[in-house]
């Protein structure tokens, strides 16, 4: 019998046996639906052929759970094997998340899923303290105060920017202030703001941020 006239627990049975013939006929019927339903990659991950590795590991998750791990009584093998390919999508999520980013997607105050930030390629250049553009490999020969100072100008611009996104105008200014060396007392003063109100803006953007 083709694996196309077999039922969805003949091809998983046989998958199990090692029946190659239904391991393809599996694979054939659900590949395209499983990858719809666990969802899209984060977009910084499209692209790089990911979607074979979400499924080669949705099966090895179905294979360890084992055959008895079905229940036809509780729904459709689909909606199964969905379950182990969202697993199998947060697992190569997780493995290819840039460098500095959390491996779990987090979300911004409205619910909305806040993106991963690209790695700063090699030939990414900063600016140092003398006004000199260097790449990140050239700053290995660079004294180590200028190099600081420009990599810390990075990542402040990161945090405005994911203030932004999480909709704190109050933290996103004084990030901006507080980047010419201002304090926070100076910074709240410049924007208009009290140092309790700055200094409450802060604290729930940490809370936000470590959430």
């Amino acid at each position: 019998m083709s694996a196309s006239c077999r039922s969805d627990i003949d091809l998983l049975k046989g998958f199990f046996e090692g029946d190659i013939d239904a391991g393809r006929g599996l694979r054939d019927r659900f590949d395209d639906r499983l990858l719809r339903r666990a969802g899209a990659l984060p977009s910084i991950l499209r692209g790089l052929d990911l979607e074979d590795d979400v499924l080669q590991r949705t099966y090895e998750l179905v294979y360890r759970a084992g055959f008895d791990a079905f229940d036809p009584a509780r729904g459709e093998l689909i909606s199964y094997l969905e379950g182990h390919a969202r697993n199998a999508r947060r697992d190569v999520c997780a493995e290819h998340v840039p460098p500095g980013e959390p491996s779990r997607s987090r979300k911004d105050a409205k619910g909305e899923p806040i993106p991963w930030k690209p790695a700063i390629p090699l030939e990414e250049t900063v600016q140092t303290d003398s006004g000199r553009h260097l790449s990140l490999v050239e700053t290995l020969e660079t004294p180590a105060n200028e190099i600081e100072n420009a990599l810390t100008g990075i990542f402040v611009n990161q945090l405005s920017e994911q203030a932004g996104r999480l909709e704190m105008p109050t933290v996103a200014l004084m990030i901006g202030q507080m980047k010419e060396d201002q304090g926070i007392a100076d910074a709240a003063a410049a924007i208009g703001v009290s140092r309790f109100t700055a200094r409450r803006a802060f604290d729930r953007f940490a809370l936000a941020v470590a959430s």
